[in-house]
């Protein structure tokens, strides 16, 4: 059974998840920043680095 939330919209982010936790955020009436939401969740202090150096 699928349940519909209206106005429950995906916000566009670089990084998806966290654009479906903004929406989220946002659905809930939650005033949160984007720096906060990076910072919040840890994304912010994540590095990404290839072996190869590329």
């Amino acid at each position: 059974m699928e349940k519909h939330l209206e106005n429950l919209r995906w916000s566009p982010r670089m990084v998806s998840h966290l654009g479906c936790i903004k929406g989220c955020l946002d659905y809930l009436g939650m005033d949160v920043s984007d720096a906060w939401l990076f910072g919040g969740t840890g994304h912010a202090f994540i590095i990404n680095i290839c072996e190869r150096g590329v």
